[in-house]
């Protein structure tokens, strides 16, 4: 997905608390998409890898996409 990284909103790289969200497994930022229906997405802003699931907010969907790049040990 071809997006600017640096000109998105900062709501959806990081949590209300600062929790950054973790780097692709190519090593570049992702960023959150808001799909509608409590969907979220995590799209790479530089292959196109994406990882979509469910949560009740955008703070939730991140700290739940750390937690499972984090368990498949990328």
């Amino acid at each position: 997905m071809n997006f600017d990284y640096d000109t998105m909103p900062m709501r959806n790289k990081e949590t209300s608390l600062g929790v950054k969200m973790r780097r692709c497994e190519c090593g570049c930022r992702n960023y959150l998409l808001y799909d509608g229906n409590e969907d979220y997405k995590v799209v790479c802003e530089y292959c196109d890898l994406e990882h979509r699931f469910k949560a009740s907010s955008s703070d939730n969907a991140i700290l739940r996409y750390n937690n499972i790049f984090l368990k498949k040990g990328c």
